[in-house]
Order: C-alpha cells, then structure tokens, then sequence
C-alpha cells in the first residue's frame, strides 16, 4: 500500500482499477471477494500513517512562502577630509549586508571566503563603512546593499542605495592654475576653461611623455594621459582623456622634462599613479627619475576601517 497527499486544494487522484485480493480464511468458509482501492483504505485503516491536519498546514504552507513585508534601508555620509575618507552609515530594523570590493572598508566585517568569492552574513544595523573618496567616486556613490527579512529561513532583498556626499567639505572649488604650459593648457581643455581642486580630485592617474620622435611608421609627440575614477567620465569608453602637444602648439618639444610639472602633481588631491617619461636618444623614451620620497607625498594613501576608532 503506498500513501499519497495532494499539494493545496488538488483533490487526491483514486484509482480506478479494480484489484483482487487473496482468498481470506474463515472459520465457516473461504470467500473470494473483490474491493476497489477506495474501499480497501476505508476497510483496512492503518492508525500509525495517519497525518493531522496542522501537519498538512505545515507541509503545504512553509513559513517560505508566506509574504513579508521588504524591510527599508537610510544611509548617511560624512566626509573625513583628512583621510580623504567618507565614513557611510547604513541604518535599518533589520539586519544588511553591502558588496565593496573590499571588506576591509566595513566596520567589523562578518563573512568568510566560498569558492574564489566571499559571501557576505548578515550584520546588525547601524552597518559603518569606511570609504576611499576616489572608490566613491568610482561607485559614483551607489551601494549594492542586501536587507536580511528573517534569517532563518533565510528571506532577503536587494536594493541599490544613492548616497549624496559634500565634497565641499574635502576639496576646494576656487579656481587654481598649474606651471606647466602644456600640463595647464590640456587641464583648461577638460574642465572647459578653468579647473579647480576639487575638479582634480576625480583624477585616478596622469601620464605625461616629453618626448618627440621622428623616426619609424608613427612618430610620436608629448602627450598627457589623464584617468577617472569614474568610468562613465573621460572621452573614450576606458575613462580617459589624451591631449597631444601639438594640439596646443605650433613649435616642437625639444627641451628636457620641466622640473614644474613634478610639482604640479601636488594640485592633484586623489592620484594613486604617475608615470612620466623623456626621450636621452631619438628613439627610446626613459623614465623620470623621482626625488627621494616623491611618491609618498604625491600619492594619495588609503585608509580602512581599522584606522578609525568609533
């Protein structure tokens, strides 16, 4: 005999074919009868199968399935200018989790490492990220942030959240003017004229090659490479920006590499790399060499949540 339920309001499926039993024995006679299955099940009644109706409500109805209300999710940012650091702070009656590309910008960050990524548990509320400027930029302020409805079972929900930032509070919009000619002249171009600290502040990296050659199937010309943080910024798909020497300039390059163009890396608040490069032969550029501590003074330092005490 074989037990069968129906899912939900689905009536049981009886079969209808007719099944001959054995030959019972009798005190008096042996009788050969024949029972459909719905009157075998009614006659022979086996107690331990039967099944409660509040286990049937369990079966058909888990906890799963039932509708719950999506919990919501404030968040709010404070600029720490001088770690070049927004402090972001997720708020909810539930407990969140949010995807950085690195954990170590979350406050007490709770996960582990699965299979080449890590997965993320749910963590209590308020949930305090510690967040580099140029990463901020980069996400152009928009966190991916799961809200944990229950945890067991595990009932959860997605939402992108827009976190607005002062940035007047970190960099200084008053126009400034860098030494460099070639430098100052590609800058006014990509800000439309005039250019300030805090229009710098989104540039990732600068590459500037002074040096010309003549030589070859391309010859080449200065140029300064600017990058974003932000990849929807720049004029080509990668985020960048390049101005060739001769866009501004009659007359060939022919000097050494201006000792003011190190110095006007200083206006540059966020820059995490600097490649600059002269030509010692007709064909072969050379790297600039940097005075000693250069970079460290240059490049910007990054911070994470372990800096901060709450």
């Amino acid at each position: 005999m074989f037990l069968q339920t129906a899912c939900g309001a689905t009536p049981p499926i009886w079969d209808p074919i007719t099944y001959e039993t054995k030959p019972r024995e009798s005190t008096s006679e042996n009788t050969q009868g024949t029972y459909s299955f719905s009157e075998m099940t009614t006659k022979q009644t086996d107690t331990s199968l039967e099944i409660t109706s509040s286990s049937l409500t369990e079966t058909t109805n888990p906890l799963y399935f039932t509708e719950i209300e999506e919990p919501t999710v404030k968040a709010y940012a404070e600029v720490i200018s001088e770690h070049k650091t927004i402090k972001v702070t997720f708020v909810s009656d539930h407990p969140l989790s949010v995807y950085l590309n690195d954990n170590a910008y979350i406050k007490g960050y709770q996960g582990e490492y699965i299979d080449k990524g890590y997965l993320n548990y749910p963590m209590e509320s308020p949930l305090v990220c510690y967040i580099p400027i140029g990463y901020f930029y980069a996400i152009h302020g928009e966190f991916k942030v799961t809200k944990y409805a229950s945890v067991e079972p595990m009932r959860y929900f997605y939402e992108t959240v827009k976190v607005e930032a002062n940035m007047e509070e970190a960099f200084s919009a008053e126009s400034i003017t860098v030494s460099d000619p070639f430098l100052d002249a590609a800058l006014k171009a990509e800000f439309g004229g005039t250019y300030s600290e805090r229009d710098l502040s989104q540039i990732s990296s600068v590459q500037i090659y002074y040096y010309r050659t003549t030589q070859g199937e391309f010859p080449s010309e200065p140029s300064i490479t600017l990058t974003y943080y932000d990849k929807r910024l720049g004029a080509y798909d990668n985020a960048t920006s390049v101005y060739r020497y001769s866009d501004f300039f009659d007359e060939d390059w022919t000097g050494a590499f201006p000792e003011e163009t190190l110095l006007d890396m200083q206006c540059f608040p966020l820059l995490q790399l600097v490649e600059f490069r002269q030509s010692r032969s007709k064909t072969t550029p050379s790297e600039v060499s940097f005075p000693e501590g250069y970079l460290d003074r240059i490049l910007v330092k990054e911070y994470t949540a372990d800096d901060f005490s709450e």
